[in-house]
């Protein structure tokens, strides 16, 4: 099944046009939502970019993520 080369064009160009228009009207809205979308690049570094941590990284992201799970009830109790 093939798509028409219009749609995936014009849907690019409506999302830069929201870009440029959110930009042009809250320049420093969006500046801020990029600095908190751009305190996540160390995060993905730390966690999935690196692949070989020492044990004790992998054992604090482990222990963290067990802890928030049991906090938030995700997982069902044993």
């Amino acid at each position: 099944m093939s798509v028409n080369i219009l749609l995936p064009v014009s849907f690019v160009l409506a999302c830069l046009f929201l870009i440029i228009v959110s930009f042009w009207k809250t320049p420093v809205e969006c500046a801020i939502g990029f600095g908190i979308i751009g305190t996540g690049v160390p995060v993905y570094l730390l966690g999935v970019w690196w692949k070989t941590k020492p044990k004790w990284l992998l054992h604090g992201i482990f222990t963290t993520t067990a802890f928030c799970q049991k906090v938030m009830e995700v997982v069902p109790q044993s």
